[in-house]
């Protein structure tokens, strides 16, 4: 046993999982072998199907390879290393995320360098299961052709986040990291025919229009069920247990069930099935609401209406704030773009009080004698951020020796960031930058899109802040452009005129605090 041992920790043979002739586990709902055996078959034919497509072979290695060593006791730091780092794009994603906030502030930016290093930092369980869901996320965005499909694979992501999230809140005996991967593999079947049959999606789409449920509908088109092809096919990759149990979705939680029978295969069921309805819910037209969902769990997470779409908008702002390191395009999103609708309503009213009570601080402020103006450009863009509820502030102030605009101070998304790299120079180009100084116009756009700006956003602009609502006030004295205000959101609606008029009464008394200093 001894030898066994020592030559398991040595290394592993990690050779493509077998797709034909594994047997499934009993199934709870198919009491007659034959029936099991016609869905086993079933279940065989469709991986066969998938497998002819290039990529299905490689990705179900890379998922087999990752839960061989999941799945071990004797498994090293190194044995999983050198499973991850065998692709690069999974390497780059996860050492992004470890150095971010992510996974909590465990070092400054850039410290852990290797899937190693970070498995010490961060811990071995939490970069395996990492792994694990970054591989079916990153399968399902490179086979994403459509925005459909593209929005499918953002919601499992969403879906992810939202499921940690729960977790946090309300159910913290159980492992948020667990939690995440479940929720990402809960509709695995689902996944699975969309990106490699979409004729029979497309089908049991139409099906479920006319009024059936999903169930039945793919039932009919497929002979097995989402819930049963998913299933059946996790049970093949070797899925852990506790993944594969949070797939049975016909056995999720009655809303009468006391938490004290609770067991982690029905929590870990019951969070992913929610947070993925609630994804669903948002990303569809169709008879499952938000409400509906919320009323569904609320006995079982004691959750308000107004509290889950918290926990929706702090998922969503995860997915913003790590989008590039996940290659996420947020303005090409219908789902991020819904999900921003349904949480505008509680987060889009600009607080008037602020606003008021701050304007009439700066004008008492700037009729004292000892202010400065450094002073009252920092309470403004305080003013700014916090009564217009914009997601990101900043102001440039031009350097004399240098001819540059460059950001001075600011509050936000990503703001310390942005420190170095938004600045800018006004030049013979049209940049919406030089025109917004050297013309003195306010400029404000609701949609970037439609407004006729398109072709004046500066690589430089596009490169570091993706946004297609924002406005920039110049700070001109005198003829002579000295600096400008700039704030982006993504509720169109802060930006109404009625609103946007008290945005020009806090630049102008930054200009009076400006021209009575110089």
């Amino acid at each position: 046993m001894a030898e066994d041992k020592g030559t398991m920790r040595s290394g592993f043979e990690l050779d493509l999982v077998d797709l034909s002739g594994v047997e499934l586990g009993s199934e709870d709902d198919s009491p007659k072998v034959s029936k099991k055996r016609d869905k086993e078959k079933m279940i065989d034919n469709y991986l066969k199907k998938m497998k002819s497509k290039g990529d299905f072979p490689i990705f179900s290695k890379q998922l087999g390879d990752i839960n061989r060593i999941l799945s071990s006791d004797y498994a090293s730091a190194n044995d999983i290393a050198n499973v991850i780092t065998q692709e690069f794009s999974l390497t780059n994603k996860l050492l992004k995320l470890v150095n971010s906030s992510f996974y909590g502030n465990f070092t400054r930016d850039g410290d852990i360098t290797t899937i190693t290093q970070s498995m010490i930092i961060v811990g071995t369980n939490q970069i395996q299961k990492a792994s694990t869901s970054l591989i079916h996320f990153e399968h399902l965005q490179t086979n994403s052709q459509t925005a459909e499909l593209m929005d499918i694979s953002i919601g499992t992501f969403l879906s992810g986040m939202i499921a940690k999230d729960i977790v946090s809140q309300k159910v913290k005996k159980i492992d948020p990291e667990e939690a995440f991967i479940c929720s990402m593999f809960h509709n695995l079947g689902l996944h699975l025919v969309m990106f490699y049959n979409y004729d029979d999606f497309e089908k049991i789409k139409k099906r479920v229009e006319l009024g059936n449920d999903r169930k039945t509908a793919s039932r009919e088109v497929l002979g097995i069920s989402y819930e049963e092809l998913g299933l059946g096919v996790a049970k093949k990759w070797g899925l852990p247990d506790y993944i594969v149990q949070s797939m049975e979705r016909s056995k999720v939680f009655e809303n009468d069930q006391k938490t004290s029978s609770r067991t982690k295969k029905d929590w870990l069921l019951n969070i992913s099935f929610c947070a993925n309805e609630l994804c669903r819910a948002v990303s569809e037209e169709s008879e499952i609401t938000f409400s509906a969902v919320v009323k569904r769990f609320r006995t079982v997470f004691q959750l308000p209406e107004k509290k889950t779409k918290e926990l929706v908008e702090s998922a969503f702002n995860k997915i913003i704030k790590h989008s590039s390191t996940l290659n996420i395009d947020v303005n090409k999103s219908n789902l991020l773009s819904r999900v921003k609708s349904l949480i505008a309503n509680e987060k889009s009213k600009p607080n008037k009080k602020v606003i008021f009570d701050g304007i009439h601080k700066i004008s008492e402020t700037i009729q004292s004698p000892d202010y400065t103006y450094h002073m009252v450009l920092a309470d403004i863009i305080d003013i700014m951020y916090e009564g217009f509820k914009y997601d990101r502030v900043l102001i440039c102030i031009k350097d004399i020796k240098t001819e540059e605009f460059v950001c001075r101070y600011g509050k936000g998304n990503d703001f310390l960031d942005l420190l170095n790299s938004f600045r800018f120079r006004i030049d013979n180009t049209k940049s919406i930058f030089n025109i917004t100084l050297e013309r003195q116009r306010d400029i404000v756009i609701t949609d970037l899109k439609e407004s006729g700006y398109g072709d004046k956003i500066p690589e430089w602009f596009q490169n570091i802040i993706k946004t297609n609502t924002f406005v920039l006030y110049p700070i001109v004295i005198q003829g002579v452009p000295a600096g400008l205000f700039y704030a982006d959101t993504m509720y169109k609606s802060i930006l109404d005129s009625n609103i946007q008029k008290h945005m020009k009464t806090l630049r102008d008394l930054a200009l009076r605090a400006i021209k009575q200093r110089i």
